[in-house]
């Protein structure tokens, strides 16, 4: 990008940031995800297609909650992020109508305002199968739940569960591997 353009930006977006809307700054959040995601990793690209977000251009292999996976060439990537800091909502903003079939990889991007983003990356089936195609699932999602009455643990939503058994392991130190 001209760093003129560039400069001008980054300004007018300092000048105007607290007249945005809650909503504004979480679709703001949602760009600025996509592009973090695949910043860090050169075998992913971003591209906004009709029901994906990014697509594998070469395999890649990533470190999950107690398993690995890989993704493989020509893959799509739907990202989908959630700013609870600015919007008081635990549903994942998702239309299914819009996304069945159209990626192969969903990557929840939970952005966190104190620099300890997360993310998980759910296979299509597993999604559909455990989330939409299930009665009363819901798609809620809350890392920090609380504990609920008659309970000592925390109590998760099933998205929430899925989220955790699919999450990105380390994702804080790819944000600050050195890229820009």
């Amino acid at each position: 990008m001209n760093r003129y353009i560039r400069r001008k930006l980054l300004r007018d977006i300092e000048n105007t940031i607290d007249y945005w809307s809650p909503n504004e700054l979480a679709t703001t959040i949602g760009h600025i995800a996509q592009a973090k995601f695949c910043n860090y990793f050169q075998q992913i690209t971003q591209i906004d297609e009709n029901g994906f977000d990014a697509i594998v251009v070469m395999d890649i292999t990533l470190t999950l909650n107690g398993k690995k996976i890989t993704l493989k060439k020509g893959q799509k990537i739907e990202i989908k992020a959630k700013a609870d800091d600015f919007v008081n909502s635990k549903v994942l903003p998702y239309d299914h109508d819009k996304k069945k079939n159209k990626y192969d990889w969903l990557l929840i991007y939970m952005w966190d305002g104190f620099d300890n983003d997360r993310a998980a990356i759910i296979p299509h089936d597993v999604f559909e199968n455990q989330i939409i195609n299930t009665e009363g699932a819901g798609k809620s999602i809350n890392i920090t739940p609380g504990i609920r009455h008659n309970h000592t643990n925390p109590v998760y939503t099933p998205l929430t569960k899925l989220f955790f058994e699919h999450e990105i392991v380390n994702l804080n130190l790819l944000e600050n591997n050195g890229r820009k």
